[in-house]
This record gives structure tokens, sequence and C-alpha cells, in this order.
């Protein structure tokens, strides 16, 4: 009978190659061959290669192979897809057998845990401690501890756990002589914590934090420093604040206190911000090796380009660093949780105070990544290693970047490398960009164009001066955190303190904290080099034409996209400027406590 060479395939794949020796074809010839190579052969050398001869099947299993083979197109597919409903059918019910069998099982081990709960709750009021069972707070400690928090049943005679594995049927045991003793020791700690605790609120904890803060405030008024990191909560939690707060009750605590430690107080913030800079650095390490860039040992993580952004959690904003330390979903949040509650509870506010940030739990370790994707794909298209390359070794190059992706016309043209990197992390990776305008696609810019736009770099560095919103304004009357502007500080002023026209005295302007770290590269990451076709510029040249000025083109440090107009400085008294969303403009007087956003200087 001839065989195709197809269906000798599948004969082949059926039937796979035997190795019987000395061929034979038959089940009791090849035990036989086999015995008789092992006896007649012996003389072979052990671990030679035995000869391989092919497996042929019966004549009928070829006939029936090859009809199931000519009839393969024909009932085999609807045969396989009833075959296929009736299994399907069956898997459905087991599914949902097994669906309802992992239901019922929660429910029993949700029962089983409450049961548990109560009993443990009804043996800790007889042995005494109904008292401190009665607080929320005391009951999640208790409820979430591992050796309670298992949702099995406790009874007094043993406990026998059917459905784990880990135990023999034989582990019955009576578990409340262990876990007993246990709770009583963490109740008497609870009680100990809760008598200092009243104590401290007997003695008016809220009292110090207000003695506290008119101290650390008059003496930011006196003194001029340029790391605002610590804020008053975080001030509290350093050891020799709290050695004061933590007095006995019989001792008194004055404003008188917390002077003895301004002689100290400079000395204590810069441990505050050498903290902070540790914290960073594990952060940065931590990151990179993730990443897959580990850093070599030797260089100061915070001294690396990789190291300039760093994005939040929970806005997904990017911010530099220690800029990042004042951001609001970082610390901030912390600083007013503590703050709210020190109006409720003033025990509580004090124990969640923002040197918990900095902690194994805390906002920059949980809440705070590094910017690494962004910052690569550009240090890598300067030719550096991004766990290498410093900040000061990328300012020194002379090499711009262009952004070739869906960015939109508005954006920069030739970019700094910090700016690129801003770039990446606001209109590509960011919430302003929620990812639509997909990853940032670069190339280096032309000679011509990278000139251009270090010449505008430097005539931004050079003009450039901090406007109201880049100031902190602070009351000098009274410690009111929640002041931020300049009209609110006069709002302030006038309905709190019943002054119309404030003068320098009742007034302190700081600079804010983003503006003092960014050494001029907040403004650098806005600026904006127009080219000879850009239609800003031509829009701008159209103005001066109309209001009939004369303006020599410099930089932007300006978005399009938001809406605040853009104020286009002509003179020392006259501006044009242009409502971005109605497309408006208008020629006015420039206002001394508004001054323009944009810079440009008017023509010899």
């Amino acid at each position: 009978m001839k065989v195709s060479p197809s269906l000798k395939k599948v004969i082949r794949k059926i039937f796979p190659v035997r190795d019987n020796g000395r061929g034979h074809h038959q089940e009791g010839h090849h035990q036989e061959g086999r015995g008789h190579h092992q006896e007649g052969h012996g003389r072979h050398q052990e671990g030679r290669r035995r000869r391989r001869r092919k497996a042929h099947p019966h004549t009928p299993d070829v006939i029936l192979l090859k009809k199931a083979w000519e009839n393969r197109g024909k009932t085999s597919t609807s045969d396989f897809v009833e075959r296929y409903k009736t299994v399907l059918e069956e898997r459905k019910k087991e599914a949902e057998a097994c669906r309802g069998a992992v239901f019922k099982l929660r429910e029993l081990m949700f029962k089983q845990l409450c049961e548990r709960h109560e009993a443990i709750k009804d043996k800790l009021k007889a042995l005494g401690w109904a008292g401190e069972l009665e607080r929320r707070s005391v009951q999640d400690l208790i409820y979430n501890d591992p050796r309670v928090d298992r949702p099995i049943p406790m009874t007094e005679k043993g406990l026998y756990v059917p459905y784990c594995l880990t135990y023999d049927i034989h582990a019955i045991y009576s578990e409340w002589q262990t876990l007993g003793p246990y709770l009583n020791e963490l109740m008497a700690k609870i009680r100990a914590s809760h008598i200092l605790k009243q104590h401290w609120n007997a003695r008016g904890l809220r009292q110090g934090f207000e003695f506290l803060a008119n101290v650390v405030s008059r003496w930011r008024r006196q003194e001029t420093f340029e790391l605002p990191l610590a804020r008053v909560r975080d001030i509290a939690s350093f050891p020799e604040v709290k050695a004061i707060i933590e007095l006995p009750p019989e001792e008194k605590i004055s404003v008188e206190s917390f002077e003895k430690l301004l002689s100290r107080l400079p000395t204590m913030l810069a441990g505050w911000s050498t903290e902070v800079g540790r914290v960073m650095r594990v952060l940065i390490v931590s990151s990179m090796t993730t990443a897959g860039m580990p850093i070599p040992p030797g260089i100061d993580p915070l001294s690396l380009a990789i190291a300039f952004m760093f994005i939040c959690k929970d806005c997904k904003t990017g911010r530099e660093f220690p800029e990042m330390i004042s951001h609001s979903c970082s610390l901030q949040r912390l600083h007013n949780c503590a703050g709210a509650i020190l109006e409720d509870d003033p025990v509580v506010g004090y124990e969640w105070c923002a040197s918990e940030a900095l902690g194994e739990g805390g906002a920059l370790k949980n809440r705070v990544d590094l910017a690494v994707e962004a910052a690569t794909s550009v240090i890598k298209m300067f030719g550096y290693n991004p766990a290498v390359v410093t900040a000061e070794k990328m300012d020194q190059s002379d090499i711009r970047l262009i952004c070739q992706g869906k960015c939109g016309p508005w954006d920069p043209k030739a970019m700094h490398w910090r700016r690129a990197i801003s770039h990446a992390v606001f209109e590509h990776e960011g919430t302003y960009s929620s990812g639509k305008n997909g990853p940032p696609v670069w190339e280096v810019a032309s000679a011509e164009k990278a000139s251009a736009a270090r010449e505008d770099e430097s005539i931004v560095r050079a003009g450039w001066e901090p406007s109201d919103s880049d100031k902190v304004w602070v009351c000098n009357h009274c410690n009111n955190p929640d002041l931020s502007t300049k009209k609110g500080l006069q709002s302030h002023l006038r309905i709190g303190h019943s002054i119309i026209e404030p003068t320098d005295s009742d007034i302190r302007c700081d600079l804010h904290c983003e503006v003092l770290y960014a050494d001029h590269t907040k403004k650098l990451r806005n600026c904006r080099s127009l080219g000879e076709d850009d239609p800003l510029r031509v829009l701008v040249a159209s103005l001066a034409s109309v209001f009939g000025v004369a303006l020599q083109f410099a930089s932007l440090p300006w978005n399009a996209q938001e809406s605040r107009p853009l104020e286009l400085e002509v003179s020392k008294s006259r501006l044009i400027r242009i409502n971005p969303q109605s497309g408006f403009a208008e020629l006015s007087e420039a206002s001394v406590d508004e001054p323009s956003v944009g810079i440009l200087g008017e023509s010899p």
C-alpha cells in the first residue's frame, strides 16, 4: 500500500522511534532481541551508541490512520466543535462551583475573624482593659496585630485549623496561653502612653506649639537664610525641642523656654537639611538600581544630572530638589494633616509631625519617584552615561535638543538639557499631557539654533527678577501660615489688623523655595527661542506695528497654555498685554506691583 509523505510524517509523530537493539518489530521479538543483545554482545564497550531503527505500525493501524486522514476535512471539524462545546459546559459548571466555594470560604473566614476579635475583646475586658478598648485607635492596633488578625477560631480548649496545610491534625493547643500574656503586655504599654498624653493635654500641648510657632516666626523675620526646609512641625520633631514639649506637667512651658534654643536653631536646621539629603540620596540610588543603572561608589547621587527632576506619584508633576521637599502632595499634606488634627487632638497631631516624612514609611520614600526615564532619554542624546555624568558636566555642553514628538506648535524649538527633561516630564509623562503626546522624540539642534538658544538663556539669566508670584508673603503681626500671596496678605492686614495701607514693618517677603533652589532653571525651563518664522514673533511684530512701538526680540519665559495674559514689556512704563484665550491685545501702563511676564527689550 502506497503511503503519502504527509501521512508518513503523521505516522512518525504518533509512533516515535524506539531503541529495540536489533530492530525487531514484534514486542516479543523486541524483548528477545534485547536479551540476545545483552548476552551475545557483552564484549562491546559500555556506552557504545546503539543503532536506532524506525518502528513501523501494523497494517490495520495504517488503514485507520489513512481513513482518518482522508476524512479529516469532512466530519472531524464538526465533531471536534461538538465535543469542545460539551467540554466548555462542564468547565463552566466547574468554575461556578469553584467560585461559589470561594465565596463561602470567604464568608466563613470573615465570620471566624469577627468571632475571634470578639472573643479576644471579651477576655481583655475581663482582665481590666475595658477603658483602653473604648478607643477606636486601640482596637485597630489590637486587631491589626498579625497574631490576632487570623481568620481562625479561638477557643479556651484549643485551636484546630483543618484547611491550613501548615498545621498537623494533632496540632491542637490552647492558643490563649501564649497570646494572652503578649496582649496583656501590649495593653500595659498603651495605658502608660495614654497617661502621658493626658499629662500633655492637661498642661496644654496646643499652647506649647503656639509658643514654638511665635518664637520661630520672630526668628525668621530677623534672620535671612536660604534653606527654609523645616517648618514649625518639623522643628517640633527635633530632639532638643521635643525635650521641652515633653516636660512633665508640673514644669511650666513659656516662650522663654524655646528662646533658649534660638542660638542652636541654625545648627538644627542644617542637620535637618543633611537628613533630607541623605533620604534623597537613598531614593536616587534605589531608583537607579531598579532601572538597571547602578551608581558607582564614590559618586554623590545628588550631583548627577539624573537627579535633576523628581515626579510626585500623586499628581504626576515634576519638581527639582530641594523644591520637591515643599511640594504639597509630598510633605505639605502631612503638615496639613498634623495641623488639622492639632485642632481636635493635639497629641495625635504632635505624633503626626512631618518628621515622619523622612522615615521608612514617609512621604519622600513612598510618594516621590526619580524621573529616570525622562532624564535618561535626554542624557543619552548628549552621549553620556546617566549613572556617572554630573549636572555640572552637562551644563558645560553646547548641545541643545529639539523634540519632534506630538507636543504642539507652542513648545520651544531648541532646549537646554534641564528644559528638555522638564519638557519630557510635563509634556509627555505628567498630568498636563495625560500621556496623549506619547514619548519624546529627540533630535540634536543645528549649530545655528543651538547658538540662538544659548544666547536667549544668557539673557534670561541676566535679566530675570522674581515676581510677586515667586515670593511668600508673611504678616509681621501674627503667625498665619495660610498667607502666600500679596493680595491675600493685604486683605488679612485690612480685616485682621485694621491696617489699610501697610508699610514695610507690617509685611515681610521671602523668596519662595522653588525660586531659591531652582537657580534660575525654572525660567530656563520656560525659555522659548523665537525663530524668524515663529508664529508668536509674527504676532508680536504685527502688534508692534499697530501700536507704533519698536521691539527687540529676546526670550519669552511664558507658556501659551497658561490662562494668564502675556505681557510684553516695551519700556519701563508701557507694555503690550495679550490674552491667549481671546486673542485680544492692548497697550497699557506697566504697574509696579505687577511686573511683566515676558522679557522684551526696547530697541535702541
